[in-house]
């Protein structure tokens, strides 16, 4: 009797030890799917933030590249009329390029792409008020925003990395929203004191006339003076953020190695 109470006990033990065997199997390959699947997350992620900070690298330095040009042209106008603020701007074409940029590259570059090119005060004067030279920064953050809405953003096993996407993200908005804020406003005002002044937006009017009209005209002289120090302003700005989505790019290419 004895025996065959020890046998069952041991038949339950062994099946106990089997249930048990088979759950932790079980579980350990419910891990290994999560796991596997969390790295694909993670992976996709990455992806979509890198393809994000490729168009914000282009969309920045294109409006780099407007700021320069609205910052030629009013030195251009000055340095027609003879004002002594002229030519003490640092000008160039800029480029994406994955190599760290210091913002101090801004005033420290030759005007290579405008002093190579001669151009009119026409032009000039068209390079300061036209549209286009008041381009502004769009970061783009649909990855971002959808991975910090659904939670796996911690997917993301470097937290370094995580911490310094989410201030990337921060800091660009913060810096393109006060920026472009103030090119906006001052473009308008800068239109209306030129047209006010006889030089409206498209205006047709000879070289000589419009140099005569910015000689006799301190007021408009100010507001050119203005408008390419804010140039200057908006051009230290972007490559700052520039300068950030570099280095998020670089460590995202790390990570996906």
């Amino acid at each position: 009797m004895k025996r065959i109470e020890l046998g069952r006990y041991h038949r339950f033990a062994l099946e106990f030890i089997l249930i048990v065997a088979g759950v932790l199997a079980a579980l350990a390959v419910d891990d290994w799917r999560q796991s596997r699947a969390d790295v694909a997350t993670e992976r996709y992620i990455l992806e979509g933030l890198l393809a994000d900070l490729s168009r914000d690298r282009e969309d920045i330095a294109s409006s780099i590249s407007a700021a320069s040009a609205r910052a030629a042209g009013a030195d251009k106008l000055l340095a027609d009329v003879g004002s002594t603020a002229a030519g003490t701007v640092q000008l160039t074409p800029w480029t994406v390029s994955p190599s760290r940029l210091d913002q101090q590259q801004v005033f420290e570059k030759s005007r290579t792409e405008y002093l190579s090119t001669s151009f009119s005060t026409t032009t000039a004067l068209r390079m300061l008020t036209s549209s286009g030279s008041m381009q502004r920064v769009n970061v783009s953050s649909p990855t971002f925003t959808e991975a910090s809405a659904s939670g796996d953003m911690d997917k993301i096993r470097n937290v370094e990395l995580r911490v310094a996407l989410a201030q990337y993200y921060y800091d660009a908005a913060r810096f393109g929203d006060t920026t472009d804020q103030r090119v906006d406003n001052h473009w308008l005002h800068l239109r209306n004191v030129l047209a006010s002044g006889g030089l409206p937006s498209g205006s047709l009017k000879s070289e000589e006339t419009i140099l005569q009209i910015l000689s006799n005209d301190d007021a408009l002289i100010a507001e050119i003076i203005n408008a390419r120090e804010l140039a200057v302003s908006q051009m230290m700005m972007n490559t700052i953020i520039l300068e950030l989505a570099n280095d998020l790019a670089e460590s995202l290419q790390q990570a996906l190695q």
